[in-house]
């Protein structure tokens, strides 16, 4: 004779079919709004490294100079972070890095706070090129979700200058895009090339002309002022606005000698030391990076809409 109690689920199923029904229907219901809503993502949120990244520029120094004037100064400060597991640095031409490890289960937010402010302490104690310190924390949507590259066919004057123009601004517009990045032509300087010869002749000190060219250079606050029944704020604007200003700023105000009488000034790409190809052409590469809500395929289709108009 067969147990009343056997076989419960499809006993159930017969005995109430609009409870199963309806039951079905929602877990329809539930998993199309799952499916439309939900963004893809390369990791789940809330996933997080216990990292966090310092980084410092020093034009024109060497791997060797970073580490020793650099480098060390970041160790120093960082170590002093509470929770610290692990330190990692790196030195190379024009700057260094430091990437520090934390236990499980700090807080990224205090920890950030901390190493800003211990690296804010040693500002003093780096070389006066360094203008500012960089900290970040490791974050999914700063890796890029889509990397290409663009090619012309034809030998372009300017390429950067179109890619800034027309691609950068119509990827931008793309719902979605976070973050577009550039590499493979780096973007026009004021390039200044002294003449040993002339600076020699001249008896001219270089470190006294480059802070001339400095001084001359800058922006400052002049306060402010009432007049009419209004309060109008004063500065004193010296900004260069154009490459003849710099050519002409006086490094030597004795002799009245101007920079371009001891240098060539000039408004061009420098020369790079790396080239980025795609089969055997130069090209010109770049990286998108989403928005934290964005849908990973749908940036990415929405990206290779506007590169076949651009084309």
């Amino acid at each position: 004779m067969e147990k009343p109690n056997q076989y419960p689920l499809p006993r159930f199923s017969v005995n109430r079919p609009v409870t199963v029904v309806m039951s079905l229907v929602a877990l329809l219901v539930v998993g199309y709004i799952a499916y439309t809503r939900i963004p893809l993502t390369l990791f789940p949120e809330g996933f997080d490294y216990p990292r966090l990244f310092a980084w410092a520029s020093y034009p024109n120094a060497g791997a060797v100079e970073v580490e020793q004037k650099v480098v060390r100064h970041l160790e120093e400060a960082v170590a002093q972070v509470s929770r610290v597991k692990n330190i990692r640095s790196s030195a190379y031409s024009g700057g260094g890095n430091v990437r520090v490890e934390f236990q499980k289960g700090t807080d990224l937010q205090l920890a950030f706070a901390e190493m800003k402010d211990r690296l804010d302490r040693v500002m003093p104690e780096l070389p006066d090129e360094i203008e500012q310190l960089w900290v970040r924390r490791w974050d999914q949507n700063d890796i890029p979700i889509m990397d290409g590259a663009i090619i012309f066919e034809t030998q372009h004057v300017d390429p950067r200058h179109l890619i800034d123009t027309y691609v950068e601004p119509a990827l931008r517009r793309v719902d979605g895009v976070g973050n577009i990045e550039l590499w493979g032509s780096p973007s026009k300087q004021v390039i200044v090339e002294l003449d040993k010869g002339k600076v020699r002749g001249h008896g001219i000190n270089v470190f006294d002309a480059l802070n001339s060219l400095r001084a001359q250079n800058l922006t400052v606050p002049g306060g402010w002022v009432i007049e009419g029944g209004k309060k109008i704020y004063v500065r004193s604007v010296g900004r260069f606005q154009n490459i003849e200003e710099v050519a002409n700023t006086v490094v030597d105000p004795a002799h009245q000698l101007r920079l371009d009488d001891i240098a060539e000034v000039s408004y061009k790409r420098p020369e790079k030391d790396w080239v980025n190809r795609i089969n055997r052409k130069e090209s010109l590469g770049f990286g998108v990076t989403k928005a934290s809500e964005a849908n990973v395929v749908e940036v990415s289709n929405g990206v290779k809409e506007e590169l076949d108009k651009l084309k």
